[in-house]
């Protein structure tokens, strides 16, 4: 499509396929939960932002969402559960990651890394790449990165390449783990 591409629910929002915007940004919106399949791609030429209202964002092992030009928002009352990722490595491009009340996971491994950008933003409450005992730190590909831990749980991060702590969310610190290890 040529265009703004937009999917709005007041239940859940499912992708098992192709979404993409060849000239401008994605948005989906659940008030439940997101699921992308394996086989789902969602690539824009601008912004591509997902929010699951009162839900989980689950991507499951090879999914992709890709933003050629543009940033990667994913927004969830719940878990996060990650496939791939990806913007340009571009100074100014960035990935935000935000599970209010949960944990951003990882969904599995397959194609390099979980999340491919210039700037990462993740905060979760109850950890990264962690949850109830078992781990599976999540693959970065990126030059400089702040997460925030507000309440339980392990920060798992491994990164490939140079790697900056910075205060990207402006909180006065680059990384922040209330209640666990990192």
């Amino acid at each position: 499509a040529t265009g703004d591409v937009g999917l709005t629910s007041q239940k859940d929002v499912k992708v098992d396929s192709s979404v993409t915007s060849e000239t401008s940004e994605i948005n989906l919106e659940a008030q439940g939960s997101i699921v992308q399949g394996s086989a789902s791609r969602i690539i824009a030429h601008g912004d591509v932002q997902a929010t699951a209202g009162n839900g989980s964002i689950s991507m499951e092992d090879g999914a992709v969402t890709e933003a050629e030009t543009g940033d990667i928002t994913y927004t969830a009352r719940g878990d996060i559960s990650l496939g791939r990722l990806v913007t340009s490595t571009d100074q100014g491009r960035q990935v935000v990651v935000i599970s209010e009340t949960g944990s951003i996971l990882d969904s599995g491994d397959a194609g390099l890394y979980d999340i491919t950008t210039h700037d990462l933003l993740l905060s979760a409450a109850t950890g990264m790449g962690y949850k109830d005992g078992g781990s599976d730190a999540l693959e970065l590909q990126v030059t400089r990165l702040d997460a925030v831990n507000t309440s339980s749980g392990a920060i798992l991060l491994e990164n490939h390449g140079d790697l900056g702590l910075e205060d990207l969310n402006g909180d006065g610190a680059s990384v922040v783990n209330r209640g666990g290890n990192i």
